[in-house]
Protein backbone atom coordinates (compact mmCIF):
# COMPACT_ATOMS: atom_id res chain seq x y z
CA UNK A 1 0.00 0.00 0.00
CA UNK A 2 1.53 3.17 -0.96
CA UNK A 3 1.83 6.20 1.31
CA UNK A 4 0.29 9.53 0.98
CA UNK A 5 1.62 12.65 1.49
CA UNK A 6 0.08 13.67 5.34
CA UNK A 7 1.17 16.67 6.39
CA UNK A 8 2.55 15.31 9.66
CA UNK A 9 -1.30 14.89 10.33
CA UNK A 10 -1.28 11.68 11.58
CA UNK A 11 1.22 11.30 14.51
CA UNK A 12 0.06 8.87 16.59
CA UNK A 13 1.79 6.31 18.02
CA UNK A 14 0.13 3.05 18.62
CA UNK A 15 2.36 0.88 21.21
CA UNK A 16 1.99 -2.22 23.03
CA UNK A 17 0.52 -0.33 25.90
CA UNK A 18 -1.83 0.85 24.17
CA UNK A 19 -3.18 -2.57 22.21
CA UNK A 20 -6.35 -3.96 23.33
CA UNK A 21 -7.29 -7.92 23.31
CA UNK A 22 -10.83 -9.32 23.62
CA UNK A 23 -10.80 -12.85 26.03
CA UNK A 24 -13.24 -15.03 24.75
CA UNK A 25 -13.75 -18.49 26.90
CA UNK A 26 -14.66 -20.57 29.64
CA UNK A 27 -11.54 -21.80 30.11
CA UNK A 28 -10.38 -19.70 33.95
CA UNK A 29 -7.23 -21.52 34.33
CA UNK A 30 -6.28 -20.85 31.10
CA UNK A 31 -7.61 -17.01 31.43
CA UNK A 32 -6.08 -16.36 34.53
CA UNK A 33 -2.61 -17.06 33.20
CA UNK A 34 -2.68 -15.52 29.98
CA UNK A 35 -4.82 -12.49 31.04
CA UNK A 36 -1.79 -11.97 33.83
CA UNK A 37 1.01 -11.94 31.52
CA UNK A 38 -0.85 -9.80 28.86
CA UNK A 39 -1.36 -7.20 31.63
CA UNK A 40 2.11 -7.38 32.70
CA UNK A 41 3.58 -6.92 28.81
CA UNK A 42 1.30 -3.74 28.61
CA UNK A 43 -1.70 -4.66 26.87
CA UNK A 44 -5.10 -4.05 28.38
CA UNK A 45 -7.53 -6.87 28.35
CA UNK A 46 -11.44 -7.28 28.04
CA UNK A 47 -12.68 -10.77 29.20
CA UNK A 48 -15.87 -12.40 28.60
CA UNK A 49 -17.76 -15.93 28.55
CA UNK A 50 -20.50 -15.84 26.07
CA UNK A 51 -20.89 -14.46 22.52
CA UNK A 52 -23.59 -11.97 23.60
CA UNK A 53 -21.57 -10.83 26.11
CA UNK A 54 -18.45 -10.32 23.74
CA UNK A 55 -20.83 -8.65 21.51
CA UNK A 56 -22.16 -6.17 24.20
CA UNK A 57 -18.52 -6.04 25.24
CA UNK A 58 -17.88 -4.27 22.08
CA UNK A 59 -20.49 -1.76 22.05
CA UNK A 60 -19.64 -0.45 24.91
CA UNK A 61 -15.84 -0.35 24.88
CA UNK A 62 -15.21 -0.45 20.99
CA UNK A 63 -13.70 -3.02 18.91
CA UNK A 64 -10.48 -4.91 20.46
CA UNK A 65 -6.64 -5.17 18.28
CA UNK A 66 -7.14 -8.73 18.23
CA UNK A 67 -9.42 -11.33 19.65
CA UNK A 68 -8.88 -14.43 21.14
CA UNK A 69 -10.94 -16.77 21.02
CA UNK A 70 -11.94 -20.51 22.38
CA UNK A 71 -13.26 -23.11 19.83
CA UNK A 72 -16.67 -23.34 21.15
CA UNK A 73 -17.29 -19.62 20.02
CA UNK A 74 -16.21 -20.16 16.28
CA UNK A 75 -19.46 -20.49 14.49
CA UNK A 76 -21.65 -17.60 16.42
CA UNK A 77 -19.25 -15.09 17.92
CA UNK A 78 -16.21 -15.10 14.61
CA UNK A 79 -18.67 -15.00 12.30
CA UNK A 80 -20.60 -11.89 13.53
CA UNK A 81 -17.54 -10.20 14.55
CA UNK A 82 -16.55 -10.54 11.07
CA UNK A 83 -19.39 -9.10 9.47
CA UNK A 84 -18.75 -5.62 10.51
CA UNK A 85 -15.02 -5.61 11.23
CA UNK A 86 -11.83 -7.41 10.06
CA UNK A 87 -10.45 -8.00 14.03
CA UNK A 88 -7.60 -10.22 13.64
CA UNK A 89 -8.62 -13.35 15.42
CA UNK A 90 -6.15 -16.31 17.34
CA UNK A 91 -7.93 -19.58 18.21
CA UNK A 92 -7.50 -21.27 21.30
CA UNK A 93 -7.95 -24.86 20.51
CA UNK A 94 -7.97 -27.73 22.64
CA UNK A 95 -6.34 -31.08 21.63
CA UNK A 96 -9.10 -33.10 22.11
CA UNK A 97 -11.32 -31.04 19.80
CA UNK A 98 -12.80 -32.56 16.80
CA UNK A 99 -13.18 -29.55 15.42
CA UNK A 100 -9.23 -28.30 15.61
CA UNK A 101 -8.87 -28.21 11.87
CA UNK A 102 -12.21 -27.11 10.67
CA UNK A 103 -13.71 -24.70 13.02
CA UNK A 104 -11.41 -21.97 12.42
CA UNK A 105 -9.61 -22.26 9.04
CA UNK A 106 -12.13 -19.32 7.82
CA UNK A 107 -11.97 -16.60 10.89
CA UNK A 108 -8.44 -17.24 12.25
CA UNK A 109 -5.66 -15.77 11.49
CA UNK A 110 -3.82 -17.85 13.79
CA UNK A 111 -4.51 -21.16 16.39
CA UNK A 112 -2.40 -22.54 19.20
CA UNK A 113 -2.83 -25.74 21.01
CA UNK A 114 -3.80 -25.96 24.91
CA UNK A 115 -2.05 -25.79 26.87
CA UNK A 116 -0.77 -22.53 26.38
CA UNK A 117 2.43 -20.88 26.97
CA UNK A 118 1.70 -17.18 27.67
CA UNK A 119 5.13 -15.87 25.87
CA UNK A 120 4.62 -17.98 22.95
CA UNK A 121 0.83 -16.43 23.00
CA UNK A 122 2.29 -12.95 23.07
CA UNK A 123 4.76 -13.28 20.27
CA UNK A 124 2.22 -14.87 18.09
CA UNK A 125 -0.32 -11.69 18.76
CA UNK A 126 2.63 -9.78 18.05
CA UNK A 127 2.89 -10.87 14.91
CA UNK A 128 -0.46 -11.21 13.34
CA UNK A 129 -0.65 -7.78 14.49
CA UNK A 130 2.43 -6.66 12.38
CA UNK A 131 0.90 -8.61 9.44
CA UNK A 132 -2.62 -7.11 10.22
CA UNK A 133 -1.91 -3.61 10.04
CA UNK A 134 -1.40 -0.96 12.75
CA UNK A 135 -4.47 1.36 13.61
CA UNK A 136 -3.07 5.52 13.31
CA UNK A 137 -5.95 6.41 15.06
CA UNK A 138 -5.90 5.04 19.14
CA UNK A 139 -8.65 2.12 18.12
CA UNK A 140 -10.97 3.31 21.35
CA UNK A 141 -14.64 3.14 21.62
CA UNK A 142 -14.98 6.72 19.97
CA UNK A 143 -12.26 7.41 17.64
CA UNK A 144 -12.14 11.28 17.56
CA UNK A 145 -10.80 11.74 14.14
CA UNK A 146 -11.13 15.41 13.71
CA UNK A 147 -13.57 18.31 15.30
CA UNK A 148 -16.03 17.03 12.72
CA UNK A 149 -16.20 13.31 12.95
CA UNK A 150 -16.29 10.42 15.46
CA UNK A 151 -16.32 7.14 15.05
CA UNK A 152 -17.69 4.51 16.98
CA UNK A 153 -16.86 1.16 14.76
CA UNK A 154 -17.92 -1.28 17.74
CA UNK A 155 -21.60 0.20 17.20
CA UNK A 156 -21.41 0.82 13.96
CA UNK A 157 -21.65 4.89 13.93
CA UNK A 158 -20.27 7.76 13.27
CA UNK A 159 -20.92 11.06 14.98
CA UNK A 160 -20.51 14.21 12.21
CA UNK A 161 -21.21 17.54 13.25
CA UNK A 162 -23.25 16.09 16.59
CA UNK A 163 -25.34 14.14 14.21
CA UNK A 164 -25.85 10.70 14.17
CA UNK A 165 -24.92 8.45 11.15
CA UNK A 166 -25.68 4.83 11.06
CA UNK A 167 -23.46 2.16 9.24
CA UNK A 168 -24.14 -0.70 7.35
CA UNK A 169 -21.85 -3.50 8.62
CA UNK A 170 -20.48 -3.78 5.10
CA UNK A 171 -19.70 -0.66 5.31
CA UNK A 172 -18.43 -0.53 8.48
CA UNK A 173 -16.01 -3.27 7.86
CA UNK A 174 -14.71 -1.28 4.82
CA UNK A 175 -14.45 1.64 7.11
CA UNK A 176 -12.47 -0.34 9.42
CA UNK A 177 -9.61 -1.91 7.19
CA UNK A 178 -9.13 2.03 5.60
CA UNK A 179 -8.75 3.62 8.90
CA UNK A 180 -6.60 0.42 10.08
CA UNK A 181 -4.47 1.84 7.12
CA UNK A 182 -5.53 5.46 7.88
CA UNK A 183 -3.24 7.84 5.06
CA UNK A 184 -2.45 4.92 2.89
CA UNK A 185 -3.57 4.01 -0.44
CA UNK A 186 -6.09 0.52 0.22
CA UNK A 187 -5.84 -1.71 -3.67
CA UNK A 188 -8.88 -2.53 -3.99
CA UNK A 189 -8.25 -5.94 -4.38
CA UNK A 190 -7.21 -6.09 -0.68
CA UNK A 191 -10.43 -4.67 0.03
CA UNK A 192 -12.24 -7.24 -1.76
CA UNK A 193 -10.79 -10.24 -0.15
CA UNK A 194 -10.64 -9.09 3.23
CA UNK A 195 -14.22 -7.78 3.27
CA UNK A 196 -16.67 -10.80 1.64
CA UNK A 197 -14.07 -13.10 2.93
CA UNK A 198 -15.99 -16.29 1.88
CA UNK A 199 -18.11 -14.77 -0.18
CA UNK A 200 -18.19 -13.67 -3.69
CA UNK A 201 -17.76 -10.06 -3.93
CA UNK A 202 -17.40 -7.82 -7.13
CA UNK A 203 -15.67 -4.04 -8.43
CA UNK A 204 -18.86 -3.28 -8.82
CA UNK A 205 -20.44 -4.03 -5.35
CA UNK A 206 -17.08 -2.24 -3.80
CA UNK A 207 -17.63 0.65 -5.65
CA UNK A 208 -21.42 1.08 -4.75
CA UNK A 209 -20.75 0.54 -1.09
CA UNK A 210 -17.71 3.56 -0.85
CA UNK A 211 -20.27 5.53 -2.84
CA UNK A 212 -22.66 5.18 -0.06
CA UNK A 213 -20.15 5.13 2.51
CA UNK A 214 -18.13 8.55 1.14
CA UNK A 215 -21.73 10.22 1.01
CA UNK A 216 -22.00 9.77 4.89
CA UNK A 217 -18.99 10.88 5.61
CA UNK A 218 -18.58 13.95 3.86
CA UNK A 219 -18.63 17.88 5.00
CA UNK A 220 -18.59 20.92 3.32
CA UNK A 221 -15.90 23.17 3.56
CA UNK A 222 -15.35 26.68 2.81
CA UNK A 223 -13.14 26.28 -0.37
CA UNK A 224 -16.21 26.06 -2.74
CA UNK A 225 -19.72 24.76 -2.72
CA UNK A 226 -18.37 20.61 -2.84
CA UNK A 227 -18.85 18.78 -0.28
CA UNK A 228 -15.02 16.64 0.94
CA UNK A 229 -15.33 12.90 1.43
CA UNK A 230 -12.88 11.77 4.04
CA UNK A 231 -12.67 8.16 1.99
CA UNK A 232 -10.14 9.55 -1.44
CA UNK A 233 -10.48 7.57 -4.40
CA UNK A 234 -7.31 6.46 -6.59
CA UNK A 235 -9.32 5.42 -9.76
CA UNK A 236 -8.24 1.93 -10.94
CA UNK A 237 -5.78 1.26 -7.94
CA UNK A 238 -7.60 1.62 -4.47
CA UNK A 239 -9.29 3.52 -1.60
CA UNK A 240 -7.72 6.05 1.29
CA UNK A 241 -9.22 7.46 4.92
CA UNK A 242 -7.84 10.66 4.65
CA UNK A 243 -9.44 13.81 6.62
CA UNK A 244 -10.60 16.46 4.25
CA UNK A 245 -8.58 19.28 5.77
CA UNK A 246 -5.38 17.87 4.44
CA UNK A 247 -6.35 18.16 0.70
CA UNK A 248 -8.68 21.00 0.24
CA UNK A 249 -6.66 23.58 0.93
Amino acid sequence: MSQLNLNNHFTHSITQSNKRVLMLGHDTVTSRSVKSQLKHCGFTVFETDSREAGLSLIRKEGLPHIALIEVAFSDSFCKTLKQFSDVPIIALIDPNSSQHNKTFKNYAEDTIIKPIRPLDLIARIQRVLQRTGQFTYPLENRIVVDEYLTIELGKLQVQLFNKTVDLTPIENKILYLLMQNAGQLVPSRVLLSRVWHLESGCGDSLQLYIQQLREKLAIDTTIDDKKKPYIQIEHGVGYCFQPPRLYCC
